[in-house]
């Protein structure tokens, strides 16, 4: 069965008090249904029409608020409830509607998570209400064109309309480059901004405002649960929960098992399931050894009668010509991923009769991966001079391989001193590369989450858990494949990420090991040699031969490239990099890949008009 096409969405909202706004949506409304044939209208009432392209509607629907009170697009489970584990929701009941709506949101992410954008609309005093779900799993994107709001998922379709060309945010890609992890409400473009995970956008007779209405900080500070068995034992029911509420739509899933501790994990809920889906499982391996982790692979699924599938990713294959057809988006990516995975990935799928690829991806920042001595501080400030703070600073010794002493420095200072301390202090550019005056010009504040401004309250590691945690996971394919099968992230689920905020540092790595209650609550379902492993595949031995095999590619790339011409990147220093007057060491040779990935997506952008090939 081929792969249905991913699921998409374009809504319009404006002014219903303004004739002009009133009469541009509607020429927007006709031109979009002109170009868009195969796209459905699911919502309109005066002031927010709604389109959506369907994909799986076993996995991806539309839930109807009633006649005029909106729609959720996404996938709905409802919150699992004492020995009710979650199950996926077909309808929304007009009970549920009323209090969704009259909560403005609130008693959806109380009672229902998932992955959705949620439109919520208040007839009597014309307020809309969108509200993107925690974990991000479906982008949001607004922009707005004279008074008329354009809320979508993909920029593809939104190019469509035939709007004033884009200009790309070159401020945006200085602090890019400086932290590529960087999630604002800005983006790529100036005339786009992103609605951020658990963010809802309220928008009242041409009026807007944005507030975080799921607060991972508030949810860190209210509750605690310090209890290591019973942390483990929560953590095991939630994700055993999670994973088997995403996959409970699939009859044939395709996993990524890297052999890692976390896609484990998933395969061992999986295992798990009555009836269990259809699994096949595929590894990936280079010629380097730090990217050969079969021997891990083979003993997590060994476990299993699931096939395991091991494919070589070689950089003599790989093709940068790809390149030229990325997809249109409103930020960058990394796109070293899809150029080796993405057409390997949807012919196997297609092979094997997939309707969809599971991932571990996001394991590491919620279970707490950071080998950081940050437990032992958060410990201090909580509960001050404590007898239990020396074995938990022992601990977090062990974890980030320092003296005992270093890290009773960082207790007294930031846990009992309370001196000020940022998840972003000490960032060094992840670029060597970035022009020293674009560097100097970045500040704080162009690289501070919404969720951290005002975290000062929350425990130093624990602000470092949410920065690891803002990043949404990637929902389309970013060369604009378009059958590959839908990308299943089961562990960013909202139920496994409320309970690890609640969870302190200190326990999330007990024993001094990094995601160590993980370790300890998969105890039994995961074989020894990969629960007590520590390290973790490497691509830097990859990335140094991508650089090498390609080198008379990417020198020309980039040197020929729009990041130079717009004086992003300091010429000298990257020509004498890539000519072999100063030899790539260490991360450079990932560095240099980002500025491939960079280069690739603002020359997408580059003469990108409205009606262009480039817009359809």
């Amino acid at each position: 069965m081929p792969p249905c096409p991913m699921y998409r969405y374009l809504a319009l909202a404006w002014n219903t008090k303004s004739p002009d706004c009133t009469a541009y949506a509607a020429h927007l409304s006709k031109s979009f249904q002109e170009k868009s044939p195969i796209w459905s209208r699911i919502f309109h009432h005066p002031g927010l029409m709604v389109f959506h392209e369907a994909g799986n509607p076993k996995s991806m629907q539309a839930y109807s608020l009633g006649k005029n009170g909106g729609v959720i697009l996404g996938r709905l489970f409802t919150r699992a409830q004492d020995d009710m584990s979650s199950s996926a929701k077909s309808t929304i009941k007009n009970q549920e509607a009323q209090q969704i709506i009259e909560s403005q949101g609130q008693y959806l992410l109380e009672n229902f998570w998932g992955r959705y954008v949620a439109f919520m609309y208040q007839t009597q005093d014309n307020n809309l209400q969108v509200l993107r779900d925690p974990t991000g799993g479906l982008p949001c994107f607004v922009t707005r064109h004279r008074g008329v709001d354009i809320i979508f998922s993909h920029m593809a379709d939104c190019t469509r309309l035939g709007l004033a060309p884009y200009t790309v945010n070159w401020a945006y890609l200085a602090a890019y480059l400086k932290f590529p992890l960087l999630q604002r409400r800005k983006c790529g473009l100036n005339e786009v901004s992103e609605l951020l995970p658990g963010e809802a956008l309220h928008m009242n007779n041409g009026r807007r405002s944005r507030h975080i209405l799921w607060d991972p900080g508030k949810i860190a500070a209210d509750h605690n649960i310090e209890d290591p068995m019973e942390a483990a034992r929560l953590l095991r029911q939630t994700t055993k929960d999670c994973v088997s509420a995403w996959a409970s739509g699939y009859q044939n899933i395709l996993h990524l098992l890297s052999g890692g501790l976390d896609s484990s994990i998933v395969l061992s809920q999986l295992r798990h399931m009555a009836p269990a889906p259809k699994i096949t499982c595929l590894n990936y391996y280079t010629p380097t050894p730090d990217g050969d982790e079969r021997a891990y692979a083979r003993l997590a699924a060994g476990q299993s009668p699931y096939q395991i599938i091991e494919k070589e990713i070689s950089a003599a294959t790989l093709d940068f010509g790809q390149l030229s057809g990325l997809a249109l988006s409103a930020k960058p990516a990394d796109y070293l991923y899809q150029l080796e995975h993405s057409q390997y990935e949807a012919k196997l799928a297609q092979d094997v009769g997939a309707e969809a690829i599971f991932t571990g991806a996001g394991g590491d920042g919620i279970f707490f991966q950071p080998r950081t001595g940050l437990g032992a501080v958060d410990f201090a400030k909580s509960h001050g001079l404590s007898p239990q703070l020396l074995p938990i600073a022992l601990e977090s010794a062990r974890l980030q391989n320092t003296s005992l002493w270093s890290v009773l420095g960082a207790v007294v200072k930031y846990g009992l001193l309370n001196v000020r301390w940022s998840p972003y202090d000490g960032l060094t550019s992840t670029s060597p590369f970035l022009n020293n005056e674009r560097q100097n010009s970045i500040t704080l504040d162009d690289l501070t989450h919404p969720w951290l401004t005002d975290a000062a309250h929350i425990p130093n590691g624990k602000r470092l858990h949410m920065l690891a945690l803002s990043a949404p996971p990637t929902f389309y394919d970013p060369l604009g494949q378009v059958d590959l099968p839908e990308q299943v992230y089961p562990l960013i689920s909202q139920p496994l990420i409320e309970l690890c905020l609640k969870i302190p540092t200190w326990i999330l790595t007990t024993e001094g090991v990094d995601r160590g209650l993980a370790r300890n609550a998969f105890q039994y379902d995961i074989p020894q040699k990969i629960l007590t492993r520590h390290s973790k595949g490497g691509i830097n031995d990859h990335y140094k031969t991508i650089v090498e095999t390609h080198i008379g590619f990417i020198r020309d790339y980039l040197l020929d490239g729009l990041l130079i011409r717009q004086d992003l990147l300091n010429r000298e220093r990257l020509e004498n990099t890539l000519t072999g007057g100063e030899a790539p060491t260490g991360r450079n040779h990932l560095d240099i890949m980002t500025l491939v990935s960079l280069e690739a997506w603002v020359r997408s952008w580059h003469d990108v008009t409205p009606g262009s090939k480039r817009n359809k």
